[in-house]
Order: structure tokens, then sequence, then C-alpha cells
């Protein structure tokens, strides 16, 4: 993204997952991240990242998600995620083809009976597993999230709630047009007109 930002002359580079996630004592430039901070600093450019901000602003990734699965009466559960209703209701293995033709993925994993009927589904962008059990608790019949470890599996089993896995990046990337809406629209209602590029970027992991 920093590439394609310095290409196009941005003066600003906005991204989800930020450069460090744990503190730091030192910068140290021989680091990819350190490079990247050297090389901002060079070309006067700013790095912002909106992490966990963004996740649980209304109409950030929370919101995009739950309003892309078409979740009705959507609220929020456990701080962060979103729960609600479905339009119809539908089994486990219908809704997990929709997500995988919706997302355009290459496959999605789940946990739980195929045939299992669903009418309220939680949902939480990237690593959402931890949030089985508050989930289930909530009254959802499914969990939809990304990197599903095993032992959340295994959980999710134990709290009588299905899963679908539809992976980090997909569950995230989403909210890319929406920040970019969001973000224009606030610069127009001040008179300021700038060219806004989005880098879609790609998931690291691959199916082989």
């Amino acid at each position: 993204m920093f590439d394609m930002a310095r290409e196009v002359g941005a003066n600003i580079a906005i991204s989800h997952h930020p450069l460090f996630f744990n503190p730091i004592r030192r910068l140290d430039l021989e680091t990819p991240a350190g490079r990247i901070i050297e090389r901002a600093v060079i070309d006067k450019m700013t790095l912002y990242s909106a992490h966990t901000n963004l996740d649980v602003m209304n109409g950030g990734v929370n919101d995009t998600l739950a309003d892309r699965v078409g979740l009705l009466n959507k609220r929020p559960f456990a701080k962060i995620g979103r729960i609600g209703e479905v339009a119809s209701i539908e089994t486990l293995e219908s809704i997990a083809v929709r997500m995988k033709s919706d997302f355009s993925l290459p496959h999605v994993a789940i946990a739980g009976e195929p045939e299992r009927m669903i009418t309220r589904i939680a949902v939480c962008g990237g690593s959402g597993g931890s949030l089985v059990k508050d989930a289930a608790e909530n009254g959802a019949d499914l969990l939809i999230t990304g990197d599903v470890k095993y032992h959340a599996a295994r959980d999710a089993e134990l709290y009588g709630i299905a899963v679908i896995d539809i992976g980090h990046f997909a569950s995230e990337s989403i909210v890319l047009p929406v920040l970019a809406a969001i973000i224009k629209e606030a610069l127009e209602k001040e008179g300021i007109d700038i060219g806004i590029h989005i880098h879609w970027g790609r998931d690291p992991l691959r199916v082989c």
C-alpha cells in the first residue's frame, strides 16, 4: 500500500492494520516496518492506522460485514461484533455457499452440521474466534468471522453454535470503499476536493 501511495503522490496513507501491534522501545530502520517509517518521513507522508476504532464504529468493519451478510435489526455484541436476524431462514450449508460466492472466495470453512437451520447470525471481522461464547450467549445460531482456530471450533461445538470462517482478509477488506466514501463526504463538507485511491492488496494466504 505504501508503494502505491508514493506512486500517486499521496500526502497520507490510511491503513486498517498498524505497522506495530505491540509497543516498541526503539525504531530499527533495518526492519521492514522501520524502513517504511523512514521512507514516510523522507517523503513527508503521514501514516494513519484505524484498527479497533474502525472495527467498532458505526458504519465500520463490523457494520459493513453485517450488511454484506444481510442481517436485519443489527446491533452490537461483545463491544466489537454485530448480531442480527436473517431475512429468511437458511441452512448453514446454504449460507456458507452464499458467503463463498459473495466474497469471491476459493473456499470457506464451517463448524457445525450443514443442515442446521440458521435464524440469528453474529459477525466479527478479522479474528473473531474468541467470541464464540459471547455469540452463543446472545442467541446466535452462527458466527461468521475469520482466523478460527481448532480450539475455537471445538468451543463452538460445546456452546451449540455453528461457525463459518471466511478468512481474515475477506472479512475486513470490504470496508475499504465504505471508508473512502466516509472520508470523501467529510472532506467535501469542508469544501475540500481531493483524490482518494483504494489499494485492495491481496490475502497473503493462498490455497494450494
